[in-house]
């Protein structure tokens, strides 16, 4: 038997599965009352890859949108996470959820556990099949002044395995964690460093600069912004 987009989703009616894309629409009570049919759905095991993209927009906006209720956006991070485990199938939007979990820890609140939890547990099913594009996304991370994200970001990069287009980026951005000036980023980055035995030459010194040269321009702007208006 074929499993169609919507074969797993029982619990929502036609009217339902026609309009999901276009949450927007909907009351509050009917954004509450189709997530928990959906948790309803997927209660037992995680929906089938196609289901689950298929739900996967309106789970995205019901977290990012500032409206919805709290219970409403829990069960919408609950229903993430749970799928992260089928983070080896090409089916899933994997991208947009690094994204959109890496967008959860920035926000802070109670979603920072979920956008923590979702990351890792993603990379963790992603393993070798990362993307070069997923993961210069979470390497970016790094440069994030959020410290919760950096750490966030190296437990990711743990569980995943580097391809040769992002050798340069891994291993220069790990190495500049390893300074970090928070004591548990920097002792993860060390880890990291140890465990994939990184290492680094003279042919890396124009990629350090540059980064280099990043944080230093991240620091006077944020100097001269601090001045500017304070004057």
């Amino acid at each position: 038997m074929v499993t169609t987009r919507s074969s797993r989703l029982p619990f929502i009616s036609f009217s339902e599965k026609k309009n999901i894309e276009y949450f927007f629409l909907f009351s509050l009570e009917q954004v509450f009352s189709v997530l928990s049919k959906i948790q309803k759905s997927a209660s037992f095991e995680p929906l089938p890859s196609p289901s689950f993209f298929y739900c996967y927009k309106l789970l995205q906006e019901v977290v990012l949108d500032s409206t919805q209720t709290e219970e409403s956006q829990e069960i919408a991070c609950q229903l993430l996470q749970t799928h992260c485990a089928l983070g080896d199938s090409l089916l899933l939007p994997r991208l947009e959820m690094i994204k959109l979990f890496i967008n959860l820890i920035i926000l802070g609140g109670f979603k920072v556990r979920f956008g923590q939890g979702c990351l890792v547990d993603l990379s963790r099913a992603i393993d070798e099949s990362a993307t070069t594009e997923e993961l210069m996304t979470i390497l970016n991370g790094l440069l994030s002044s959020n410290t919760l994200l950096r750490m966030s970001c190296l437990q990711a990069l743990s569980n995943v395995a580097c391809d040769e287009n992002s050798a340069i980026a891994f291993a220069t951005r790990v190495w500049i964690s390893r300074f970090d000036d928070e004591e548990l980023v920097s002792n993860l980055a060390k880890e990291l460093w140890d465990e994939t035995d990184s290492s680094i030459g003279p042919g890396y010194a124009p990629y350090l600069i540059e980064l280099l040269s990043f944080f230093l321009f991240s620091f006077f702007f944020f100097l001269f912004s601090f001045f500017f208006f304070l004057f």
